[in-house]
């Protein structure tokens, strides 16, 4: 009876709650971060893409200005006849033929001096003009390939770089909460209950695992178009 009437004195009916409570102090949300960085990425890329963007308006005039060069020479040739006349064709031998018939002065054959500026239209041996010709049109293609492979290779360059990056910061684990101490009541009674639940609530709330994964804020980037490379040096060759 004497313990009944104890346990009755130190006997305390309780409610126990805990609160838990983060105040956070951000100036920026989400959304404000993603394009702010965005937009960082894009100034310091404007004189990259600006380059490119002229070399493309570059390629597409060259191309304009081979057709118009084309035409210009083809009207050229047909209306002049001293611009880019340096063949012997069968015409002029028949002329020179009739002449020679007539004991009239000829052109044929040709003095030595004369044979490396005009051949014949189907000759391999080019004439001085063709040469020069060949000689500038070669400067001007090996420019031209030099320029697209440039440009080429930086855009593979492009992807190589962010395909590294996100190769080596990529990062997909899960992580653990540290290690904590724990106390432990052991033994029956008011008192051990009382301590038990006093320590229980000063444990922390979560006590699971969270997950770290940085793939959704790392570049994707697409895989270089391999038919367009093909195609610009089937144009080129």
């Amino acid at each position: 009876m004497v313990l009944d009437e104890l346990e009755k004195q130190f006997y305390v009916d309780f409610d126990l709650s805990h609160n838990f409570t983060v105040n956070k102090d951000v100036s920026k949300t989400v959304s404000e971060i993603t394009q702010g960085i965005a937009q960082e990425i894009e100034q310091r890329t404007r004189v990259f893409r600006l380059v490119l963007a002229w070399a493309s308006r570059g390629l597409a005039l060259t191309l304009i200005w081979l057709f118009l060069k084309a035409y210009f020479y083809r009207r050229n040739y047909l209306c002049k006849d001293k611009y880019d006349n340096c063949y012997i064709t069968s015409m002029f031998v028949e002329i020179d033929d009739r002449r020679t018939s007539m004991n009239k002065e000829t052109l044929l054959p040709l003095r030595r001096s004369e044979r490396s500026k005009y051949i014949r239209p189907f000759s391999w041996k080019l004439a001085k003009m063709e040469r020069i010709s060949m000689l500038t049109g070669l400067l001007l293609w090996g420019s031209q390939c030099l320029w697209v492979a440039l440009i080429i290779s930086a855009d593979y360059g492009a992807h190589w770089l962010l395909r590294m990056i996100r190769w080596n910061a990529a990062l997909n684990t899960q992580a653990q909460n540290p290690h904590q101490v724990h106390m432990h009541v052991e033994g029956e009674g008011l008192l051990a209950d009382l301590y038990r639940e006093v320590i229980t609530s000063f444990d922390p709330m979560s006590g699971k695992n969270f997950s770290i994964d940085t793939t959704r804020c790392l570049p994707n980037p697409q895989p270089p178009d391999m038919a367009a490379y093909k195609t610009i040096a089937f144009f080129l060759l």
